[in-house]
């Protein structure tokens, strides 16, 4: 189960669901982390507090829409710990030394030892 803070509203976020229906709240959820990727662009740009504050805002719905999502469809946690577990051995794993890739041939998939394209 993931862990969702005892302070969130879930039965806002049940009501939501239920008062628009999940289509319509998987369309605010594609809309919201659309803005959240404006907003971040917007901030590597002009970096300011402004917006930075626009970040944070989007980022707050980006979170209430994707609690609604784990209510609609579930949490596997075992694929989020698969998940995790692959960025764990990404950071930790040399390069390839043919082609740069972030895991070393053996692992990778994508070249040979010997005589790899680049």
């Amino acid at each position: 189960m993931i862990y969702i803070k005892k302070d969130i509203d879930i039965e806002t976020l049940f009501k939501a669901i239920a008062t628009y229906g999940s289509k319509a709240q998987e369309d605010v959820a594609i809309e919201e982390m659309s803005e959240l990727t404006k907003a971040l662009i917007k901030n590597r740009r002009y970096k300011s507090y402004l917006t930075r504050k626009e970040v944070r805002e989007e980022m707050a719905d980006v979170y209430i829409m994707l609690l609604q999502l784990v209510l609609m469809y579930g949490f596997d946690e075992e694929i989020f710990k698969q998940k995790v577990d692959r960025l764990k051995q990404r950071l930790t794993a040399e390069k390839c030394e043919i082609n740069q890739h972030i895991e070393s041939c053996e692992d990778c998939g994508f070249c040979e030892k010997e005589g790899a394209d680049e």
